[in-house]
This record gives structure tokens, sequence and C-alpha cells, in this order.
């Protein structure tokens, strides 16, 4: 996740980029935070994350973590591949939804490789809620009301810690909000995003 980080950073100033606004979905919302936590901000208008908790692992301090993964699991419920929870809208009453996504999924389904699944074991023992309520910059944090991974309210959660947080629950939409319902995604976006 580090490395991550540093590679939006390499993007940012290789294009000497200022005022730029950065959309993360999945591991990629949180591939924002590890840039903020080790570049600052300076270079942002705004961040918006989608359907991603700062904080895979569920504690008590945090429900609002993956489904099933707490302190018992904490190193072995990755080890292999992403869990199928359990949760969310089932597959064959997706639709339209179903279609863009498998659209957009095309080739993923080979499995994952060793270092993809160290990329995911970090991604899932991160914390990334301390740099989220230093962050001075504003952030939508998107989340699908029917997502397999998390529930929908790590959103709010997340906007009650940022200093500037708003935050959206896109309805009938999974993990994928914004390839699932492109245009509630789209609207939400562009009514956040400073000037649009």
């Amino acid at each position: 996740m580090d490395r991550r980080g540093l590679d939006v950073r390499d993007v940012l100033e290789g294009l000497d980029l200022q005022h730029a606004v950065l959309v993360g979905g999945s591991m990629g919302a949180n591939t924002i935070w590890s840039y903020v936590a080790q570049c600052g901000t300076e270079r942002l208008a705004a961040a918006v994350t989608v359907d991603q908790t700062p904080k895979m692992l569920n504690t008590s301090d945090w429900p609002h973590g993956f489904y099933g993964y707490n302190e018992a699991n904490r190193d072995t419920y990755f080890a292999e591949r992403i869990p199928d929870t359990g949760m969310g809208t089932p597959i064959a009453k997706r639709g339209m939804r179903l279609v863009r996504l498998l659209r957009a999924m095309k080739g993923a389904e080979k499995g994952m490789t060793k270092g993809e699944l160290a990329l995911l074991h970090d991604h899932a023992t991160r914390d990334w809620r301390p740099v989220i309520a230093t962050a001075d910059l504003p952030v939508l944090f998107v989340a699908g009301q029917d997502s397999e991974f998390w529930p929908a309210s790590h959103a709010a959660a997340c906007a009650v810690l940022a200093p500037v947080g708003e935050s959206v629950v896109l309805a009938d939409d999974g993990h994928a909000a914004n390839i699932e319902q492109p245009k509630a995604f789209n609207e939400a976006l562009l009514g956040f995003l400073p000037g649009a």
C-alpha cells in the first residue's frame, strides 16, 4: 500500500498536476489515504472514495469492516482469495448491473497471484482512519447500499471522521458502485466536485 501511494505521487509530480481530484474505488480509495499519509494534500483539491472502508478489520470501535473479518482470523481471512460473504444482492438478481460488472471484470477470473495476495493482506490490515481525520481537503465517501463486502454505514462514519467530509449511499448498488450504477455515481460525483 505504501508503494501504491508513492505511485500516485510519481504521477502527480511527473505531470506536475495541481488541484487534482483523486477518485479511488475499492483498494484505490485506500491508495488515496496512502498517498496523503506520505505526501500530504498540497497537490489535491478533493478526494472521492468509492465503496471502501478505511479499516477492513472489524473491532469494537469500528463495526464497518469486511463482513466476517476480525481479530480471530486477521492473518488468514484473505490468505487464498477474497472471501464470499454471502451479502449484497445475489448475482442472479442484478440485471444490467451484472452485465456492466462482468464487462468490466473480463479476464479477472484467473485467481490471485502470491504478490496480489500479499498486497490484499497489507490492504486488509491497515487502518487509514487517522489519516482521514487529519486530511485538510473535501472528501466524498460513496457507498453501495448492497455492497458485498461491508455495510454502507462506513461512508457516513468516515464523513464524521473527516474535517470536511460528505457521504452518499447509492441505492441498488454493490461494491463496484461506479460500474453498477454509473448514472447515480456520476451525479453524486459531479454534485460534489468544486466548480463542476
